[in-house]
């Protein structure tokens, strides 16, 4: 399985009684390359329609069967809404390769390295009073088998997108590379605007660092 994947696009959209006041729009994209295996599970942990909590784990291993590494993400996308306001996943597509087992995830707890991204803005009214608040977050972490090192790099961290490479690299060199993207936006629709963005990041190796 030469180039291994994780993706994940989502739409949340937010409406009032009358109207549409904007979409959420999050893309994850976990891709990676090696020349060994890699099996995928994905667990999707949301509480009803309107949201996603979703759990997916990488995990890497050499030409013998052998345990090279492991990835694990955690993607939330939510809207905290005013009185009247509804909140509704409109689409939400996956592309995993290979093939997942469903199933649970278990987050690594003790991670090698990791990264975590809360990334917030509101949809406002004409008279911007809050309709919204689009909330999306995104907890990375990795471990690595004995012998290996993982070595993670922030490659963008903008507004809207966050890029974070990751390798897991033996003693002759590299055994896995790739990167993983998280891609958000909010479209206000006419008669409405957006906020401010907020944002968070984070790189905790412990439970106890984490943001909740």
């Amino acid at each position: 399985m030469p180039n291994p994947k994780a993706k994940r696009y989502i739409v949340l959209q937010s409406s009032t009684s009358s109207a549409t006041a904007s979409q959420l729009e999050v893309t994850m994209d976990a891709s990676f390359t090696t020349s060994f295996g890699t099996t995928n599970k994905f667990e999707d942990v949301s509480a009803n329609a309107s949201e996603e909590k979703t759990k997916y784990r990488m995990k890497f291993a050499n030409a013998a069967g052998g345990d090279i590494g492991c990835l694990t993400l955690r993607l939330v996308g939510k809207g905290d809404p005013q009185a009247g306001v509804t909140v509704t996943k409109t689409e939400a597509r996956s592309d995993l390769d290979p093939t997942p087992v469903s199933g649970g995830v278990t987050l690594i707890e003790n991670p090698a390295a990791s990264f975590e991204r809360i990334w917030k803005q509101k949809t406002l009214d004409s008279g911007e009073a809050e309709v919204v608040d689009n909330v999306v977050k995104l907890d990375m972490r990795v471990s690595a088998a004995s012998g290996v090192t993982a070595v993670q790099t922030v490659q963008t961290q903008g507004s809207n997108q966050l890029v974070i490479a990751y390798s897991w690299n033996g003693p002759a060199g590299p055994l896995v590379s790739g990167t993983v993207t998280l891609d958000t936006a909010v479209r206000a629709e006419t008669d409405y605007q957006t906020g401010k963005i907020r944002i968070t990041d984070n790189n905790p190796t412990t439970g106890e660092e984490r943001h909740r």
